[in-house]
């Protein structure tokens, strides 16, 4: 049995892998773009050597024979790996600072490996669509929020079937910058090791989930569905922020069901793990903008309020917009705090504070059904 290979640092493997996807891609004029651009990227990162360090003057040479892109376009593909092997373990100005940025990279370089020879479904693949779940419950970050639709393609299994490289490569670009923000309801999947075994091209059929047991897939039914279907009376008492009864829950759930959603089962235990349908299904459509307006506008007056102040709601208007809730914990943690480090209560001193909490409650509290009052 061979021995495993020495797992090389994360910045070597980077540079090693982009070479070896330019090597295999070859002359194919259908990925001439991309060929381009991993070329460019490679001589980017020759630039990048410090001719002044010691270490690299046993490389001189390579440094300056794969400075520019067609050097590494016009290279066959064991000169390549010459030219990493001396390169890629060199300190560089061109590196990312940012690990989950060259951790993504690595990811969609590997996924990118894999699609080349018709593997479309491997554990780098899997990974991004981890990512892009995540993402997709932070839509209250506006870098987020403009990438929603690339983000709900990755999570659906379909997409996966005809991905091409300049697909992936679309997303890498798009979705590099906003892994920082893939934590919290779980652990950031990105962090995962990708070693060398990462790269052997396991066969794989599209993974089949039965219907009700996946929340997350069931989540992303229910939104596509809920988004066609809005006009419902139920539907829009959660957009507009009035009180839901018991009879609009049923007819939710309904909706739900006959939707195709789910059955009554999986309905239930999504709405478990949202405090109930009505927080469920309002995670999903958020709140008009309107309706939000009527209980923060108020706070957008520069003429009473600060700048910062203002700011702060704002994310809570967007927020609430999409998201439909906003726990008054959330007011302590990213981004709020990044738009105001200090103490909450001495940024809305007063009282103030405590009536931002209280229309905060009475927006979840809507959603949870009373009884309807009876007739007659």
């Amino acid at each position: 049995k061979a021995e495993p290979r020495q797992v090389l640092p994360l910045n070597h493997r980077i540079v090693r892998t982009r070479a070896e996807l330019l090597a295999a891609i070859g002359s194919r004029s259908d990925l001439s773009g991309l060929q381009s651009g991993l070329a460019g990227e490679l001589a980017r990162f020759v630039r990048g050597i410090p001719t002044e360090n010691r270490s690299v003057r046993a490389h001189r040479r390579w440094m300056s024979d794969f400075a520019t892109g067609s050097s590494w376009t016009q290279a066959d593909p064991d000169t390549i790996a010459e030219a990493v092997d001396h390169l890629g373990g060199l300190p560089s100005s061109a590196i990312d600072a940012s690990e989950e940025a060259k951790r993504f990279d690595l990811i969609v370089l590997t996924a990118q490996l894999s699609a080349l020879d018709g593997v479309f479904v491997t554990p780098a693949s899997r990974t991004i669509q981890d990512i892009a779940e995540v993402l997709l419950t932070k839509q209250s970050i506006p870098m987020v929020a403009a990438q929603v639709e690339l983000l709900e393609d990755i999570v659906r299994a379909e997409w996966w079937q005809d991905v091409t490289l300049p697909d992936l490569e679309d997303v890498r670009i798009r979705v590099r910058e906003l892994v920082r923000f893939a934590k919290g309801k779980r652990q950031n999947p990105i962090y995962t090791d990708f070693v060398d075994e990462l790269r052997e091209n396991e066969s794989s059929s599209l993974p089949a989930h039965e219907p009700g047991l996946n929340i997350d897939r069931l989540r992303d039914r229910a939104r596509a569905y809920l988004n066609e279907h809005k006009n419902h009376l139920a539907v829009q008492k959660l957009m507009r922020n009035q009180q839901l009864t018991e009879a609009d829950l049923e007819a939710l759930k309904n909706i739900l069901v006959d939707g195709g959603v789910g059955d009554e089962m999986s309905i239930q235990g999504a709405a478990e793990t949202a405090d109930g349908l009505g927080l469920f299904v309002r995670s999903l459509v958020g709140l008009e903008r309107q309706a939000v307006m009527e209980l923060f506008g108020e706070y957008l007056d520069d003429s009473r309020f600060s700048a910062i102040q203002i700011e702060f709601v704002r994310q809570i208007i967007d927020e609430l917009s999409t998201n439909g809730v906003v726990e008054r914990g959330r007011l302590f943690e990213e981004p709020y705090t990044d738009i105001y480090s200090g103490d909450v209560f001495e940024l809305f001193p007063g009282g103030a504070l405590a009536t931002i909490g209280s229309r905060l409650d009475e927006v979840k509290d809507r959603a949870q059904p009373v009884p309807a009052e009876p007739t007659g």
